[in-house]
């Protein structure tokens, strides 16, 4: 969910489900996805779907584990053309633990690419901590850097974020 306004107007509301295959190897993921998202355009909700496959190569750099994950989604855009787009996100967790619920910082860059049109679209910087609530619940906290292309001219954002992952 976002929110504008101080916090009291929500703009933008997103449900992803998705199964993740570990089977293939220890070191490589695949994810099938479909996100749901309502964005608020004046005075009504626009919806877009959004089905995507991940493919996540995961390891060990010394001390510290890494993920490096291609998405490619298909936006299905009430209001708008669809398209294709790839999202590559590189994550790098510290080596370290705090707590009885794991607490691990990390840092991630994430790249939007779009096939049609304009390519390079956004890109998203993110520094936070993940952690364990319990055995199949994980959640992170984090501070998000975001430069996105809009109408000719990049736009700034800083924003906090929060997730919830259960895990079957």
């Amino acid at each position: 969910m976002k929110f504008r306004q101080g916090a009291g107007h929500l703009y933008l509301h997103q449900t992803d489900l998705g199964f993740v295959y570990k089977g293939l190897t220890d070191w490589i993921d695949l994810g099938f996805n479909y996100k749901v998202s309502f964005g608020k355009v004046g005075d009504h909700w626009i919806q877009e779907n959004r089905p995507h496959v991940n493919i996540t190569f995961n390891g060990q750099l010394g001390a510290f584990e890494f993920s490096d994950r291609s998405r490619f989604e298909f936006r299905d855009k009430e209001d708008r053309e669809d398209l294709w787009r790839y999202v590559h996100r590189f994550k790098i967790k510290l080596p370290c633990e705090f707590t009885k619920f794991k607490f691990r910082p990390y840092f991630a860059d994430q790249v939007y690419l779009n096939f049609e049109g304009q390519t390079f679209e956004k890109n998203r910087i993110y520094s936070g901590v993940s952690f364990e609530l319990t055995k199949n619940v994980e959640s992170e906290i984090y501070y998000v850097w975001q430069l996105r292309k809009f109408d000719g001219q990049w736009i700034e954002l800083n924003a906090f974020g929060f997730t919830l992952d259960i895990l079957f």
